[in-house]
């Protein structure tokens, strides 16, 4: 199925407002959070642009700068507008993100800052029609209508879960409640109303390397590959001499690799390239644990007689299994990442 361009909104426009400025390429996802933005990669890779408008960030994992970076480095397009992923946009402005809209602009002129100015609430079953009353909102509001600046603190001080009508009526007199209701400009909407009207199209221009991301989980990736280890063997295959490392300073570790692998020890520079970029990163024991599980496999070591006896065959000490496991891990995410 071929998808050009994913749109993570769920709570700013409701999807039968969108559907008039969508394509058949187009693909309408639910708030982003933590780990989406690899999987939308992997399901959809001839994806060219994402565009973020609302994002977890409450109980949930939001969505990380270095998963943002990382999609930017396969060259793709990133938007953000409106909500969190203006925020985002502001945040990732001089790394390759675009922002766009009002909102964006006050986070770009240092007018607010933090998440709370653009958090709402809802119910994921009826998202644009329960949602909370936005703090941005109340800003636009009040700039258009001054007399109004004043209560903006008030309704500020309100967590941002209660904030409703409902909630306001015990907090402000009743006629400057009907002013808010009346004159309540909903500037997130407009915002990406006004982006899809006009087909917006910013320059863009990244110039993103491969960044390491620990929070990536690979794991889910590794799965799909009847082979891990035919997998990094490939690609180590692939490296170009040009890239690979010949000062090295952990070369055994490198050539247990070669063991583990059954490849020639030329690959170490090679492997050093690679690992070179994870310098001072070490993959917690959940991220590891299942690459482990899964070569346990792929090699019948069903006893830890069996491991044992492995490594004694290709003269590794056990007390070096961790590190390779570890290594193995880290060759298995680049690769992952890095796939043409």
């Amino acid at each position: 199925m071929r998808i050009d361009r994913a749109i993570f909104i769920e709570s700013t426009l409701s999807n039968i407002e969108m559907k008039k400025y969508l394509t058949d390429f187009d693909l309408i996802l639910p708030s982003i959070r933590r780990g989406h933005l690899l999987n939308l990669y992997f399901s959809y890779p001839t994806i060219k642009e994402v565009v973020i408008v609302d994002g977890v960030f409450d109980q949930q994992p939001s969505i990380t700068h270095k998963e943002i970076l990382w999609l930017l480095s396969r060259g793709i397009k990133v938007v953000g507008i409106g909500s969190m992923g203006a925020l985002r946009a502001f945040e990732l402005r001089k790394v390759g993100m675009l922002g766009f809209g009002w909102v964006y602009e006050q986070f770009l002129n240092h007018y607010v800052d933090g998440d709370d100015e653009v958090a709402v609430s809802y119910d994921p079953r009826d998202p644009s029609n329960s949602k909370t009353l936005a703090i941005i909102n109340f800003r636009k509001t009040a700039l258009e209508h001054n007399e109004l600046q004043s209560y903006l603190s008030i309704i500020k001080n309100i967590h941002f879960k209660q904030r409703t009508w409902e909630t306001l009526s015990t907090y402000l007199r009743s006629d400057i409640l009907d002013k808010f209701r009346k004159l309540y400009v909903d500037i997130k909407k407009e915002d990406v109303l006004n982006y899809f009207r006009n087909e917006i199209e910013p320059k863009f221009s990244p110039n993103i390397k491969f960044i390491p991301n620990i929070y990536f989980n690979s794991a889910q990736q590794m799965y799909s590959y009847k082979s891990v280890l035919k997998f990094i063997r490939d690609r180590l295959e692939q490296i170009n001499a040009a890239e690979c490392l010949t000062n090295l300073s952990c070369k055994g570790d490198y050539l247990n690799i070669c063991k583990f692998l059954a490849i020639s020890p030329d690959y170490i520079g090679r492997i050093a390239s690679v690992l070179d970029k994870y310098s001072g990163v070490i993959p917690n024991k959940d991220k590891i644990k299942p690459f482990i599980m899964k070569f346990k496999v792929e090699l019948n070591l069903d006893s830890i007689q069996a491991i044992h006896d492995y490594f004694n065959k290709i003269e590794i000490p056990m007390s070096q299994v961790k590190k390779i496991f570890e290594n193995l891990t880290k060759l298995f995410d680049y690769f992952l990442c890095t796939l043409n």
